[in-house]
């Protein structure tokens, strides 16, 4: 009977086109055991920081899907105890790939005095931010995931390496028509 059903759905897939999407509201990436540096007299900081978004199952890779992706959240958290007090502005971008003639967009910005301690920042994002062309910009197939953020810390950051976690949330939408 299971094969009956299974066999009479594909049928009904193979004859007909049909659309498909996958509405995620919340999808977040988080990119641990990053390194950063210390800056023992104050000053700025910056660590760029590559992940690849990986499919997920959600064609993210296809090159014949219609996707949307923006920031709806990001934080940075100190992962070794170090207190993260003295900085007061964070700033992360996405470096648009070499030879794509994107620019680099700031996607959060965050300047705040903060708390002593402090292990963790949130981010003010702005969520009307696409990102998806910098997913695939890269890549002249169109299947590259990988993007490139450069994180920035200004005021007095902590004056030797530490280590900590990069996340960032997304609101992903996928759509597909299936011929």
């Amino acid at each position: 009977m299971k094969r009956l059903l299974v066999l009479g759905l594909l049928s009904l897939v193979a004859c007909d086109p049909f659309f498909a999407e996958v509405d995620a509201p919340s999808v977040c990436v988080a990119v641990g055991n990053q390194s950063f540096p210390g800056s023992p007299i104050g000053g700025t900081i910056t660590q760029d920081v590559t992940t690849n978004l990986q499919d997920g199952g959600l064609f993210l890779s296809d090159k014949d899907t219609t996707r949307s992706l923006r920031v709806t959240s990001a934080r940075i958290a100190s992962t070794d105890g170090t207190d993260l007090h003295g900085i007061n502005q964070f700033k992360i971008e996405v470096l648009a790939p070499v030879g794509s003639g994107l620019r680099d967009i700031t996607i959060a910005d965050e300047t705040e005095t903060l708390p002593s301690p402090s292990y963790e920042i949130p981010l003010a994002t702005d969520p009307s931010v696409e990102l998806e062309k910098y997913l695939f910009a890269s890549s002249p197939g169109g299947s590259a995931t990988q993007i490139t953020a450069r994180v920035t810390a200004s005021g007095t950051p902590p004056a030797t390496p530490w280590t900590g976690t990069v996340e960032a949330c997304f609101h992903v939408t996928v759509s597909r028509n299936f011929p």
